[in-house]
C-alpha cells in the first residue's frame, strides 16, 4: 500500500511539468489571451522556456534522472511556442531559436559524446573486446535521451561516424569473427552506392524540368541513403561478431544495421547451410537486406531472441540465418560451447 502511494505520489509530481504545459496552452484558445496578445505571449514563452524547466529541474534534482533532460525540455518548449503563439508575436522566440538553440543543441551533442567516451573507456578498462563505438553511443544516448529519441540519435551519430572517421584498421580478437571477407557484401555495397549517384544525377536532371524543389529533395535523399549504405560499409568490417565465454553470450552483427545477443543455453543446434530460407518465416535473417546479402549459418534457439535494428526497430525469431567467413570453426567453437 505504501508503495503504491509513494508511485502515485511521483506520478502526480512528475506530471507537474506536463499540466502546466497543457495549461499554457489552453490560455491560448482564450478570449482573455485574444485581449492581451502581446503580454501574454511573452509570459508564455518566458513560462515554456524557464519556468516549466526550473521546475522540471527541482523535480529530478536529487533523481537518477540525467540532469540534461532539463535541456531537452527547453527543446520542447520552443517547438511547442512555435505552433500557439501568433506567428507576429515571436520575435522573442525568434532571438532564441538563433541563439540559445544552437547552444542547447551542442550542449546535448557534446554531453551524448562525452559519455560515449565514458563508456567507451569504461569498456576498456574492464577489457570487454565486445564493446564498440555503436556500443557505447548507444548506452549514453539511452542516459540522455528519452527511448524513442535515444534510438535514432545513436544511429545518426553511428552514421555519421562510420562514414567519415572510422578509418583506423582493427584487428580481430581471438573470440571475434567477421563476416564481410568471403561474403562480397562490401563490394555488391558499394556497387548499389554506385548505382545511386549515377540514378540521383539523371534523375535530377529530369526532375527539375517540373520542379527545382523536388529535384533537390530527391537528390539530398539519395545522397543520404548512399551515405547510409556506406556507413553500413564501413561499420561491418568494424563490428565483428562476438563469443562471450566468460558470460556465455553470442553476438550477432551486421553493422551497426542489426544486434542481437543470444545466451549460449538458449542454443539447441547450428547448421553450415546456404539454402534459401522458407517463405514462412522460421528463419528469419540477421541481415536487414537478405536479398543482396548470403547466409552460410542458421542457429536454432529454444526461444526466440530480439534483433535489434536501425532507429529502434526489432524483429523476432527462433532461428537466423547470417553469414560468418570462417564458419566451420565457428560452428564447431560455438557447438563445444552449447553442447559441452
Amino acid at each position: 500500500m505504501r508503495q503504491s502511494i509513494q508511485w502515485n505520489s511521483k506520478a502526480l509530481l512528475f506530471s507537474l511539468p506536463f499540466l502546466m504545459i497543457l495549461s499554457l496552452i489552453a490560455l491560448t484558445q482564450t478570449a482573455f489571451f485574444q485581449q492581451q496578445t502581446v503580454t501574454l505571449s511573452n509570459a508564455i514563452l518566458l513560462d515554456l522556456l524557464v519556468t516549466v524547466p526550473f521546475i522540471y529541474f527541482l523535480i529530478i534534482r536529487k533523481r537518477e534522472v540525467p540532469k540534461i533532460t532539463v535541456v531537452s525540455l527547453f527543446i520542447v518548449g520552443i517547438i511547442i511556442a512555435s505552433f500557439i503563439l501568433p506567428a507576429e508575436h515571436q520575435f522573442w522566440l525568434d532571438k532564441v531559436k538563433a541563439i540559445a538553440l544552437p547552444i542547447a543543441e551542442l550542449a546535448i551533442l557534446s554531453f551524448v559524446l562525452l559519455k560515449t567516451y565514458t563508456v567507451a573507456r569504461n569498456f576498456k578498462q574492464q577489457k570487454n573486446t565486445s564493446a564498440d563505438f555503436y556500443t557505447a553511443v548507444r548506452a549514453a544516448c539511452k542516459e540522455v535521451l528519452p527511448p524513442r529519441l535515444s534510438t535514432v540519435a545513436s544511429t545518426e551519430v553511428a552514421m555519421i561516424y562510420y562514414s567519415l572517421f572510422a578509418w583506423k584498421k582493427r584487428p580481430l580478437a581471438p573470440n571475434e569473427y567477421s563476416y564481410h571477407l568471403k561474403s562480397g557484401t562490401p563490394v555488391l555495397l558499394l556497387a548499389f552506392i554506385f548505382i545511386i549517384l549515377v540514378e540521383v544525377f539523371v534523375l535530377h536532371i529530369i526532375v527539375q524540368q517540373w520542379s527545382h524543389l523536388a529535384a533537390w529533395i530527391l537528390t539530398v535523399l539519395s545522397v543520404y541513403t548512399g551515405l547510409q549504405v556506406f556507413a553500413l560499409v564501413r561499420s561491418i568490417i568494424k563490428r565483428p561478431m562476438v563469443l562471450n565465454v566468460e558470460k556465455g553470450e553470442l553476438t550477432l552483427r551486421f553493422g551497426f544495421f542489426s544486434e542481437s545477443t543470444i545466451k549460449l543455453d538458449n542454443i539447441t543446434a547450428i547448421e553450415l547451410t546456404t539454402s534459401p530460407l522458407p517463405e514462412d518465416k522460421s528463419i528469419v535473417p540477421l541481415s536487414p537486406i537478405p536479398d543482396l546479402t548470403p547466409h552460410n549459418v542458421v542457429l536454432h534457439l529454444k526461444e526466440a531472441v530480439q534483433i535489434e535494428q536501425l532507429y529502434g526497430m526489432s524483429k523476432n525469431g527462433q532461428a537466423i540465418a547470417f553469414y560468418v567467413d570462417e564458419k566451420a570453426v565457428f560452428v564447431e567453437r560455438v557447438k563445444d560451447l552449447f553442447v559441452g
